[in-house]
């Protein structure tokens, strides 16, 4: 009987989606749309979008679960935005 590996992580998934112009870092068929990205432990926010093939510093606002959060959040529903050129996004967290 093979004994578990208590480091052994077990995977997990979140939906991502990119707005605007960060589409240009993902590949045709993730741009535009919410799509999954498997992951092992507990990365952050800003590990999991470089991890992705986003510089984490095109992103100027993260959403996940429809709240403004900073780059250091675990991971859940992310939604990440490029810099607005608007001043209608004050309640943000940057």
């Amino acid at each position: 009987m093979q004994t578990p590996d208590p480091y052994a992580r077990e995977p997990h998934e979140v939906e991502i989606r990119f707005y605007a112009e960060l589409n240009d870092f993902l590949p045709a068929d993730s741009r535009q749309r919410a799509f999954g990205h498997v992951f092992a432990g507990t990365p952050s926010v800003k590990d999991t979008i470089e991890a992705i093939g986003v510089p984490h510093t095109e992103v100027d606002v993260i959403l996940v679960d429809d709240e403004s959060v900073g780059f250091r959040i675990g991971c859940a529903a992310v939604n990440a935005w490029p810099s607005i050129p608007c001043s209608n996004v004050t309640t943000f967290r940057r």
